[in-house]
């Protein structure tokens, strides 16, 4: 189903719309959202359980919106805050994230990426934080999480010694982390 059409469609018509055997709607997050919440007075036949492709970026809260009307798949792009994205509640959508914030936690990075099949991609320049465990556990945990070329890592949450800074870096060469611990 065609949420755009269906949305003008709607426009249209005081009667209502009669969907039969749909079994995914593509569009907008808010075309899509517009035709789950049209209510049975304008829409009937959609059950809850389609699966939905968006055609253009959506926001965290519009994904969360749709996860409460579909038990269905999600496909669709999005950037977000972190903590934003982590709101997501549901682990079977392929979502692409693209996580807007200039410094984010390597754990909140494992976490997104359990979140979708897709791709998890980090911001230009980024600062990836977390202790020397944290770190190591994201290089081990990276296939499908982008965009390291020029990241920089912050090993907190304590003091290391050079053996412990050498580690972490020996494990960011694996990958090619082109960057520098700060």
């Amino acid at each position: 189903v065609d949420a755009a059409a269906l949305a003008k469609l709607n426009s249209k018509t005081d009667g209502v719309i009669k969907l039969t055997a749909a079994t995914s709607i593509t569009g907008s997050a808010t075309d899509v959202l517009a035709a789950f919440n049209a209510g049975s007075t304008a829409i009937t036949g959609l059950s809850g359980d389609e699966a939905v492709t968006l055609t253009s970026p959506a926001t965290a809260a519009q994904i969360i919106a749709l996860e409460s009307k579909t038990s269905g798949a999600i496909a669709a792009t999005l950037s977000d805050t972190a903590a934003n994205l982590l709101d997501i509640v549901e682990t079977t959508n392929n979502l692409t994230l693209s996580v807007t914030d200039t410094t984010v936690k390597a754990t909140d990075l494992l976490l997104l990426k359990a979140k979708t099949s897709g791709n998890v991609r980090i911001a230009d320049n980024a600062v990836v934080e977390g202790t020397d465990t944290e770190l190591i556990a994201l290089v081990d945990g990276i296939t499908g999480i982008t965009n390291f070329t020029n990241a920089t890592t912050s090993i907190t949450g304590g003091s290391y010694t050079v053996d412990k800074i050498n580690a972490v870096e020996a494990k960011l060469d694996t990958i090619s982390w082109a960057s520098s611990i700060k």
